[in-house]
């Protein structure tokens, strides 16, 4: 089972198609050594939402790891 890991959260500031300001959260973590983001807005964002981001978002890539599926000719 890979090792997943959560690193920093950062603060970010885009510009909307619209032309306004929007601040999000950029939390960082690892699986393995592979380096992996998760985007997530203020509103509601805690420690512990932003834990089960990662989850949700790890689980789903290590699902799909070292899968083999078969290719139609």
């Amino acid at each position: 089972m890979p090792e997943v890991k959560i690193g920093v959260v950062r603060t970010r500031t885009e510009i909307t198609p619209e032309g306004t300001f929007q601040e999000y959260y950029d939390v960082e973590y690892f699986i393995d050594d592979a380096r992996h983001h998760v985007r997530m807005l203020p509103k509601g964002f805690t420690a512990k939402t932003a834990e089960a981001a990662v989850k949700a978002a790890a689980a789903e890539l290590i699902a799909i790891t070292e899968k083999k599926i078969p290719m139609s000719k």
